[in-house]
């Protein structure tokens, strides 16, 4: 192919097209996201061609051609993601204060919602450490009905925006404003915090905050189910599918309403076999009901629909579900086991369903990874099987990784921690620790737990280094948690045995009295 024939950076360009003929490639031209409609199988073309480019290092036409399919798929979590990749490289090549030719500008510059939302994100890609084209992206992506997208720019959005120097007020409210919006409340609720912090008289956010509270709460017991936007309601004239919404929106639903939902959702899908909207609906629905013919009746329709569309959230829905299929499998074999402990067929049987879980969860979140490399949630969830099968190197790589979104960074650095002292670098997870505790907004439940790792880690210390003050201090922390909560894991136990282990180190390393019962 022509693409890998090029010589020098100035002919890139000018044999981009041919080369994406050849190719087999979209032409940027034929990219009207905005006046042509939307379309997932024409926007994976261009995403397709990208990563091929992309691998060639012509970073800046591999930007234009994932631009272009966002156009046609402004929904597209790995086109977004690509895009970002594709700028980060261009930078890292070009130079920071590189900018984008108009070749890459001008397909996004026809000022419809879509592509001022695509203008800002390359504004963003190029400026990636200023906040305001960052909070600006969250903006213009609430303002066209984006969610999944809206959720991952906004985190990275807030970082850029309290890790600035100088962090601003009203960037942080632009940012609770525009996730409020978009129904990412735990968003809206970290961004009008932080903005509080900066401003702690602002006595109506301090009111605001507790009603976001109140709705992310909401949300996450699963009481915010909307079927539709609300806007769409208002234009549908029809008085049976008006009915059909208010019983989507509904938040117990009656057998019979679920049985209704599911025909029409069938009856939608059948009509429009390759609508991706269309698919995830019908999925929806027989999820809802979860007889186990509707499990199977879903795992069949995502398997054939990322067959066809290359989505790979079908993939994924599909994995989900067979791990859940597969745990409850288990469930009934460790009762079976338990309930027959002389019988080796039943333990060998529970003992292999257990190893092929494992197995299987791991691929499934590689594979996530690979289709997703920039999301930290995934890298976090794999960095979590690597430590539960003592695959430790893979998981502190992947943990030091997912440390950078702010709402997993306790927890990855908890386990991370954890990692550095299973591995005996007991140093590395006292700082980690430190580091955790460090952090703002802990919740009470991580707080106690990273206190008692960091005990943990300082009695090490103290056991391998003969360290008295990190016996000491450990001993401290015991205390305290003990004093808090006496009944936490075996507090007593530790608390008893670094008492005598600081005896020890007093005395020059000569046994120590047995301690009292009491752990005076």
């Amino acid at each position: 192919m022509g693409i890998f024939g090029w010589k020098k950076s100035e002919e890139k360009k000018a044999d981009a097209a041919p080369a994406a003929a050849e190719a087999g490639a979209p032409s940027t031209a034929g990219a009207d996201g905005a006046g042509g409609g939307f379309s997932p199988e024409k926007a994976e073309r261009f995403f397709s061609h990208a990563r091929t480019v992309h691998e060639t290092t012509n970073y800046e036409y591999a930007m234009q051609l994932w631009l272009s399919g966002l156009r046609l798929d402004p929904t597209s979590m790995p086109g977004m993601q690509g895009f970002f990749k594709s700028a980060a490289a261009f930078l890292d090549k070009a130079g920071e204060k590189a900018r984008p030719s108009k070749d890459v500008i001008k397909p996004i510059s026809s000022g419809s919602p879509v592509d001022r939302y695509l203008t800002a994100l390359l504004e963003w890609g190029m400026k990636p450490l200023d906040p305001a084209p960052a909070v600006r992206c969250v903006e213009l992506g609430a303002g066209i009905g984006l969610k999944e997208p809206v959720e991952w720019i906004g985190v990275r959005a807030f970082n850029c925006v309290v890790k600035d120097k100088k962090p601003r007020k009203d960037l942080l409210l632009k940012l609770k404003e525009a996730a409020n919006k978009s129904g990412a409340y735990t968003l809206a609720v970290q961004s009008a915090e932080a903005a509080l912090r900066l401003d702690p008289t602002d006595g109506p956010l301090a009111a605001e905050i507790r009603n976001l509270s109140a709705q992310e709460t909401m949300n996450k017991g699963g009481f915010d189910r909307a079927g539709e936007v609300g806007g769409f309601r208002a234009n549908i004239k029809d008085a049976e599918k008006q009915r059909m919404l208010e019983a989507q929106d509904s938040i117990v639903k009656s057998a019979g309403t679920l049985d209704a939902l599911i025909k029409s959702a069938e009856e939608d899908h059948t009509a429009r076999p390759t609508d991706i909207p269309a698919a995830q609906v019908f999925i929806k629905r027989l999820m809802e009901r979860a007889r186990p013919d509707d499990e199977a009746r879903a795992l069949k329709l995502m398997d054939e629909m990322y067959s066809m569309t290359k989505q790979f959230i079908f993939r994924e829905q599909a994995g989900d579900l067979r791990m859940r299929i597969a745990r409850r499998k288990i469930v009934i074999l460790k009762e079976t086991a338990e309930s027959r402990p002389t019988d080796a067929a039943a333990q060998a049987a529970y003992d292999k369903a257990q190893r092929d879980l494992l197995e299987y969860e791991l691929e499934e979140f590689r594979l996530r990874v690979e289709a997703y490399p920039t999301d930290l949630g995934r890298k976090y969830r794999l960095a979590e099987k690597y430590f539960n099968l003592g695959l430790l190197e893979e998981s502190i790589a992947l943990f030091q990784e997912s440390q950078n979104d702010p709402k997993l960074r306790g927890d990855s650095l908890k386990f991370l921690g954890r990692s550095f002292l299973k591995i005996g670098w007991i140093n590395e997870a006292i700082e980690t620790f430190r580091k955790a505790l460090d952090g703002r907004d802990l919740l009470p439940d991580l707080a106690l737990e990273l206190r008692y790792d960091l005990m943990r880690a300082l009695k090490g210390k103290g056991q391998h280094d003969r360290d008295l003050g990190a016996a000491e201090e450990a001993d401290k922390i015991a205390s305290s948690i003990a004093i808090q909560q006496i009944t936490y894991r075996d507090i007593r136990a530790q608390r008893d045995e670094l008492k005598k282990l600081i005896l020890e180190l007093r005395s020059g390393g000569a046994p120590a009295p047995a301690a009292s019962q009491d752990g005076a």
